[in-house]
């Protein structure tokens, strides 16, 4: 939490992070994102869509136009097994 500003720059500039409302369209199978905040500040309130991929316990955002160029950017999630507990109640 006390990293210096070039620290906190440096871990910026290769980072994204974004939040908004979003809705699936099965039959395209892509998801689109009404960005509400976002660390690029250009997308607030655009629609960010996305191709959808959903296969056994994985699910993959491919967006096949990212802005930092040429290239197709991939992010996936994959479903837990098992949930740990971490705290005792």
């Amino acid at each position: 939490m006390n990293g210096a500003a070039e620290e906190n720059a440096a871990i910026l500039q290769g980072s994204l992070a974004y939040f908004g409302t979003y809705s699936v369209d099965q039959a395209t199978k892509t998801i689109t994102t009404v960005v509400e905040g976002s660390t690029f500040p250009n997308w607030l309130g655009t629609d960010q869509k996305r191709t959808l991929e959903v296969s056994g316990g994985e699910m993959k955002f491919i967006n096949k136009a990212p802005s930092m160029g040429q290239g197709v950017v991939t992010a996936t999630w994959k479903r837990v097994k098992e949930a740990r507990t971490t705290a005792a109640r």
